[in-house]
C-alpha cells in the first residue's frame, strides 16, 4: 500500500486521493513563474547551435552511436543494432538523410518494432 502526506500533513491512503496529491504537486511544482530575463535569452546567438545540425550524418556517426550503446543496458531494438553487420550503419544512414534529415519528421509507427 502506498501512502503519502498532503499539503497539510494529513496521511492519504485512498488511491484517489493519492493521484490528487500527486497531480496537484507536480502542478504546483512545473507551473512556476520564469524567472529567465527574456532580453538576455533573445541575445544568445542561436547560428552555432543550428550549424551543427546542417551537416547530415556520415555512416562513421552512426557507427559511433551504435558502439556507444552500453551492452545489455539498451532496449531490444538497439542491442540488434549491435548485432546487425556492417551494411547496418550505411542502411540507418540513408534512412536518416532519406526520411527524418530531409522531412525533419519522424513517424513512430512506421519505425515500430
Amino acid at each position: 500500500m502506498t501512502l503519502i502526506i498532503d499539503a497539510q500533513g494529513n496521511l492519504l491512503t485512498r488511491n484517489a486521493d493519492i493521484v490528487a496529491r500527486w497531480k496537484q504537486y507536480l502542478s504546483n511544482l512545473l507551473n512556476q513563474p520564469g524567472t529567465a530575463n527574456v532580453r538576455v535569452l533573445d541575445e544568445i546567438s542561436q547560428e552555432e547551435l543550428i550549424s551543427k545540425f546542417e551537416i547530415p550524418p556520415t555512416v562513421e556517426d552512426v557507427e559511433l552511436a551504435i558502439d556507444h550503446t552500453a551492452n545489455n543496458k539498451a532496449p531490444r531494438p538497439t542491442e540488434v543494432l549491435k548485432v546487425g553487420g556492417p551494411a547496418l550503419p550505411r542502411e540507418l544512414q540513408d534512412l536518416l538523410l532519406s526520411g527524418i534529415w530531409q522531412t525533419e519528421r519522424y513517424h513512430l509507427q512506421e519505425a515500430m518494432w
